[in-house]
């Protein structure tokens, strides 16, 4: 969504200045991915590397305790209702693409499976003829799909910005390998994200596959020059695309529009399962969905339009309430903030929340705000039985986020877990406040606890609680029509939030960065820098 990042780039993005006397040798990096909100850009301003990116290595998943199964809260709760603005608050390896059984999916189904990297997740993806093999992140708060060229100069050696050093391992794309390569425009892609991340290059279509399923003649980037180290499969609103800007080259059919076209699946909708933080891999079902991955059924709820837009931009729906249980009392929080309008973006690693909201959580768990971090730091053992935050949308659907999928171990640059002086581990809270009390991202610390159907077609979202141990798998097809998604049970009605986010406000009207109005004081971004930031312990 390239609203939000508009108000960030007044300038190119550029190298930060060379480490003080503060980034010695006790510098650790926390790397937890902010947002992947784009900007479009009609002709994408200088990239230039800088040193660091918004990913990096997790902590391997044989080192992290698996969350323990759910339990029924036997606990007698006291419930109590807290008025929040009444408080004065403180300050890789390969994967196959499909399941084994995946033999006995319909023929408009497309399944693929995502890797797990704890903050972001990847798709295996091949593009070209002969098939060339890559891995992109999934985001569903963009909408174009860009591949690395493997003329980038990070691919044939380190690059500052490449905190994981992979030489481009993930994969990149030689054009003139490709026999049914099509340039479309030279130098006419440009991406910016809100963390000041992004790519520039050409414009191209070729043959592109995933989940086993070619899609011919597919329109994609080729970034030649980026400062992230793989490149990003969006399946967002085509209206979001980069090159729907003045200047640009307009609105493509978009990867679900050219699976429907081409017969592999029906309708423009997909569902995204990615099971619990522990877990090596979730799945996105293109045309399906699988109902033993979650419990009851789905509500369907209307996707928000900005005003004075005919169609949506993003994944944006009313969250109506909020509420904190620890098995003892249940608080539900009431504020001026709510309802307010929230983005599903799978290409952000947390849940980003009005800070009235997100201290008030913070501080039921006893999680401390890193000014360094802008996290909040939690105790890495802080009990997790019969607790849970709970978020409910247009006041029919919730969705109960278990603290076990909130507690997020941190790692440093060299790999391994970030240490207190003491030797104790260092965990961040995966709720942050929002540098802007308007624009709220569900990111993967609440996707992880949410079945989501993402109907492009009927601009609507079905949603129903995960379930995190799923036996077998039961695929059923999206079908066609306003009753399209299956297994709904309620649908919803739309609702006005009133702390609803101006999609728009910062719209490209230019071609270059120059051209954009600074709606929020230079350097904001810094504030929402958790993606890669540098935490100093001084022993």
């Amino acid at each position: 969504m390239r609203s939000v990042a508009a108000a960030f780039i007044t300038t190119p993005v550029r190298p930060a200045a060379g480490g003080g006397g503060g980034f010695a040798a006790h510098a650790l990096v926390a790397f937890l991915l902010l947002s992947r909100i784009a900007l479009a850009i009609a002709a994408g301003p200088t990239i230039t590397p800088i040193p660091f990116q918004k990913h990096g290595p997790r902590t391997p998943v044989e080192d992290r305790p698996r969350p323990a199964k759910r339990v029924d809260n036997t606990y007698a709760l006291e419930y109590r209702t807290v008025a929040l603005d009444d408080i004065e608050l403180g300050d890789g390896r390969r994967l196959e693409s499909r399941d084994d059984d995946d033999d006995d999916l319909p023929d408009d189904i497309v399944h693929q499976l995502l890797e797990n990297k704890g903050i972001l997740y990847l798709a295996n993806v091949t593009v070209g003829t002969p098939p060339q093999s890559m891995q992109l992140q999934i985001d569903t708060a963009s909408s174009d799909i860009w591949v690395l060229s493997d003329s980038l100069a990070a691919c044939h050696g380190p690059a500052d910005y490449d905190l994981w050093n992979t030489d481009c391992s993930f994969g990149s794309f030689d054009r003139d390998a490709s026999s049914t390569f099509k340039l479309l425009g030279k130098d006419r892609f440009g991406i910016l994200y809100a963390d000041g991340t992004g790519a520039e290059g050409d414009y191209a279509e070729d043959t592109f596959s995933v989940g086993g399923a070619t899609v011919e003649g597919m329109q994609i980037g080729v970034a030649t020059s980026a400062n992230l180290s793989y490149g990003i499969l969006g399946v967002g609103f085509e209206a979001d695309q980069a090159s729907n800007s003045p200047g640009g080259m307009g609105i493509y059919p978009s990867l679900l529009g050219e699976m429907v076209t081409q017969g592999l699946i029906k309708s423009k909708a997909f569902s995204l399962w990615l099971d619990d933080f522990a877990s090596d891999t979730g799945s996105i079902l293109f045309g399906g969905i699988d109902s033993e991955r979650f419990t009851g059924e789905l509500t369907s709820i209307p996707i928000e339009v900005a005003p004075g837009q005919e169609q949506p931009l993003a994944f944006a729906v009313p969250l109506t309430s909020v509420a904190f249980s620890n098995g003892k009392s249940h608080v539900n929080y009431t504020s001026r903030y709510l309802p307010a309008t929230v983005i599903l973006d799978s290409g952000s690693s947390l849940t980003f929340l009005p800070h009235p909201l997100a201290w008030s959580i913070a501080n039921q768990t006893g999680a401390k705000l890193s000014h360094q971090l802008n996290l909040y730091i939690i105790d890495c053992n802080f009990p997790t039985d019969s607790v849970f935050v709970e978020y409910s949308f247009s006041y029919t659907l919730t969705i109960r986020v278990p603290m076990t999928e909130l507690i997020l171990p941190l790692t440093q640059y060299s790999g391994g877990s970030a240490r207190n002086p003491d030797g104790s581990d260092i965990c961040a809270l995966g709720i942050a406040s929002s540098p802007k009390e308007t624009v709220c991202l569900f990111g993967d610390t609440f996707l992880r606890s949410a079945y989501v159907v993402y109907d492009l077609d009927n601009s609507r979202v079905a949603m129903a609680q995960t379930n995190f141990d799923p036996v077998g798998q039961n695929i059923i097809e999206i079908g066609t029509g306003k009753d399209s998604v299956p297994s709904v049970g309620t649908w919803a009605m739309t609702i006005m939030a009133s702390s609803t986010i101006d999609i728009t406000y910062g719209k490209q009207t230019g071609t270059s960065s120059s051209a954009i109005a600074s709606v929020l004081p230079p350097g904001i971004w810094k504030y929402m820098g958790f993606l890669v930031t540098t935490l100093l312990l001084l022993g």
